[in-house]
């Protein structure tokens, strides 16, 4: 669990430091409004580091505002690493038990990362695009694998 904590606070920063080098949408706003790549790159790289691990995809909404969010839940537990950009949340989220919002985002569609990044690829943005920036974070984190 230490690890996985670890290994997402490194790419929350690396995300934060280079959010004008990373050509996804709305990443120049990182984390508001970058929640769906997010959640999708940061999955990807977990899943690299830690095969073994169960990643789904949860894509919030609330119908009343109209307002959509994505995060992970690994081995059930929540990992959101844009949640701040909303009132009452301050920091990220690490291995929580329950996410602070799930009142909020009251509708939940979950996904596994595999059919999430397939989804992802098919409507916002082709295999280049992602994989060009997938090896420029992997080298901002310095990842070797």
């Amino acid at each position: 669990m230490n690890s996985l904590v670890k290994f997402s606070e490194e790419i929350r920063l690396v995300f934060e430091q280079n959010k004008d080098h990373i050509d996804l949408p709305f990443f120049y706003s990182f984390p508001v409004n970058s929640c769906e790549s997010s959640a999708c790159i940061h999955g990807v790289f977990l899943k690299d580091k830690f095969p073994n691990i169960k990643i789904e995809v949860l894509h919030g909404y609330n119908e009343d505002n109209d307002e959509n969010h994505y995060w992970l839940e690994i081995d059930g537990l929540v990992f959101d690493i844009t949640c701040d950009q909303f009132d009452g949340v301050s920091m990220p989220i690490y291995g929580y038990l329950t996410h602070p919002m799930s009142d909020y985002f009251n509708h939940v569609e979950r996904f596994t990362i595999i059919d999430f990044v397939i989804n992802y690829l098919d409507a916002v943005v082709d295999v280049e695009v992602f994989s060009r920036n997938k090896s420029n974070i992997k080298k901002w984190l310095g990842v070797n694998t």
